[in-house]
């Protein structure tokens, strides 16, 4: 028998030191079905690289380190601007944002591997 104890998602709040205010980011738990999928879909990406040749090897681990799929962890967002205009959420905007924010993207991957965020 397993007993699961961690939620399903968290909140990431991220400070606004410009006075507006702070962005909140929704993120899929690692015991989630969609880290399940997540994990799936970096091990068939993994699996795919090598049968076409890929030059690089690839792997589950670092697939999922990769923008397209941390980005399947953000479940939505609210209070995040472009050029002083809403930024919706959709799957692709936040690939577009993770390409475009490095350190955006290493807080959220810090976030999701650290298990006591979703306690």
């Amino acid at each position: 028998m397993q007993i699961n104890l961690l939620k399903d998602q968290a909140e990431l709040v991220i400070k606004d030191t410009k006075g507006k205010k702070d962005a909140k980011f929704i993120i899929a738990g690692p015991a989630s079905d969609t880290a399940k999928q997540v994990k799936k879909d970096a091990v068939e990406a993994a699996l795919k690289a090598r049968r076409d040749g890929d030059e690089d090897e690839l792997t589950a681990d670092s697939l999922i380190n990769q923008e397209k799929f941390i980005a399947k962890m953000i479940l939505g967002w609210e209070n995040l601007e472009l050029d002083g205009v809403e930024f919706e959420y959709s799957y692709d905007n936040a690939v577009r944002l993770l390409r475009g924010a490095p350190d955006l993207f290493v807080k959220i991957k810090n976030f999701v591997d650290e298990s006591e965020n979703f306690i």
